[in-house]
């Protein structure tokens, strides 16, 4: 199984080193497509890993408008790919070396687990585990569609990494680490970048996202994440990216609104909208917490926020 290692890289980079040396260890070839890369850490890579390959692109307005083009730069029949604050552990790259034969050959992609630091902590619920990423597959199965967080369109069948060699104990974790977002304007800006790409679609295809649809979709975007999900075993971590998520379906909403000038809507809808985020919203609230036996005794307080809420 001969490997080509692909990283998509812009800007510091500060963690493409780790990256680089995870994927040495499994690839027979690393590349590298710059679309951006500060000069000093393009050096610094090239001093310290010389084998690496390098092609440059013009920088897309996100990542998956080059995806494909980049499979054009890499040798091998296999591809491993990942962004330049990923890198592989130590057991998934021992568990790849070690795949049956039989294995390879009747499949054409790997759904690996994906473990995601957010703030300085391992985010283990509310979707961000186990995060499944087709990013081992034959570069002639797959085809990635240019738009925003679109997932590759594949062809034959597809194998599934355990996340640990012994699940049961969660021991020996077979994953990619992804130091995700590191504070949190960090996190603001991008969500802000892909608020607008995703409202600039919208307005293309002639399509609508109202006020209405915005309060919905960060509704459901907060109940199912923080509770359905138990993003609340995170702790406050859970909570605040549970409401950063939901915040996006807002800044999309306002981008849209914004392209569209500003245009008034009726006071209906707006009422609409408001019951929809604030008093459909408590009645998920409290029902979850009741089915997640979350209050813990606290009926009387529950009873009298409910009585105010609704």
């Amino acid at each position: 199984m001969k490997i080509s290692a692909l990283v998509v890289a812009e800007g510091d980079c500060p963690d493409i080193q780790l990256t680089i040396s995870s994927l040495s260890e499994l690839a027979q070839e690393v590349v590298i497509v710059d679309i951006g890369l500060n000069p000093q850490t393009k050096q610094h890579i090239k001093t310290e890993h010389p084998s690496v390959l390098f092609f440059w692109l013009e920088k897309p307005e996100y990542v998956e408008l080059v995806r494909q083009k980049c499979f054009d730069f890499i040798s091998h029949e296999w591809v491993i790919l990942l962004d330049p604050d990923e890198y592989l552990s130590p057991d998934l790259i021992r568990y790849i070396r070690e795949l049956d034969e039989d294995i390879i050959e009747a499949n054409t992609h790997f759904k690996i687990p994906r473990q995601n630091y957010i703030f300085g902590k391992w985010i283990a619920h509310s979707r961000w585990w186990p995060d499944y990423q087709i990013r081992l597959f034959r570069k002639d199965s797959i085809q990635w569609p240019p738009k925003l967080h679109a997932q590759p369109v594949l062809n034959g069948k597809g194998y599934i990494v355990p996340a640990f060699e012994n699940e049961k104990l969660e021991m020996n974790a077979r994953t990619i680490v992804h130091h995700n977002y590191t504070n949190v304007t960090q996190y603001l800006e991008k969500n802000l970048r892909y608020a607008k790409v995703e409202a600039q679609e919208i307005i293309d295809a002639e399509g609508e996202f109202t006020l209405v649809d915005a309060t919905r979709k960060a509704t459901s975007e907060f109940i199912s994440r923080f509770f359905a999900d138990k993003g609340y075993k995170d702790g406050a971590h859970g909570f605040v990216l549970a409401l950063l998520q939901a915040f996006y379906y807002i800044l999309v909403f306002l981008n849209v609104w914004e392209r569209q000038g500003y245009k008034n809507t009726t006071q209906y809808t707006v009422l609409k909208a408001t019951d929809q985020f604030f008093v459909k919203t408590s009645k998920e609230v409290f029902y979850w917490l009741k089915r997640e036996k979350l209050s813990k005794g606290k009926d009387a307080l529950m009873n009298r926020l409910r009585s105010k809420l609704l």
